[in-house]
């Protein structure tokens, strides 16, 4: 009985050091919203992944044309890479209120929304890579002293090549809207459901 209660202590101590720092990570909260957002399930789990906040400690460069035309279930590449890719900023917006934020109203919460494009001629709204800077970066910025701000990054960076880094993330909800995916689609307002997100850095690149 001593070895079977023994054993059994071992086991829940072990289970208790694997859930742990997970848990607390799940409920890691920001401006009343936890990593995991305001669903469970699936959503939870891809929303954890764009809250993440530990800024890697070095990126791997990625062609825009390949990070382009991958497609859903891509192999080559996975969400806990971190990348950075060069392109031309054809859009910076405000997101949404969304799971990842709870919801939220305030504007100031929103992830940025920033769509990179091949180069600086024209092209259609199904050729962007899509990139995102999340709250939790943006306050850390912010604690340096720099503005990450959805308006100063549009001021900043709009029409400007910049080279982006960050973590690779695939958002397979917009299947529907990625040219990659859906070649012939009717509402491709993207070219991959990959995106760089979070966006850890941005910086000013030469063409």
């Amino acid at each position: 009985m001593k070895l079977i209660n023994t054993l059994l202590f071992i086991f829940i101590a072990f289970a208790i050091f694997l859930i742990l720092p997970f848990a607390c990570k799940a409920q890691d909260v920001y401006s009343g919203c936890p990593m995991m957002g305001d669903k469970a399930g699936r959503t939870a789990i891809l929303d954890s992944l764009k809250n993440r906040y530990v800024i890697p400690g070095k990126y791997s460069p990625i062609n825009f044309n390949e990070m382009a035309s991958m497609t859903v279930d891509t192999k080559k590449h996975t969400a806990h890479e971190a990348v950075e890719i060069q392109g031309y900023v054809v859009e910076v917006k405000y997101g949404g209120s969304e799971t990842c934020n709870c919801h939220t109203k305030d504007k100031t919460l929103f992830d940025t929304h920033i769509v990179l494009m091949v180069d600086d001629k024209q092209h259609g709204r199904g050729e962007g890579v899509v990139v995102e800077i999340s709250p939790r970066i943006r306050a850390m910025m912010a604690a340096k002293g720099i503005d990450w701000t959805t308006n100063n990054i549009k001021k900043c960076f709009l029409n400007k090549w910049v080279t982006v880094s960050g973590y690779l993330f695939d958002d397979e909800e917009h299947k529907q809207n990625s040219t990659a995916d859906s070649p012939h689609g009717t509402n491709n307002w993207r070219a991959t459901c990959w995106e760089v997100h979070p966006v850890t850095d941005i910086q000013f690149a030469k063409p």
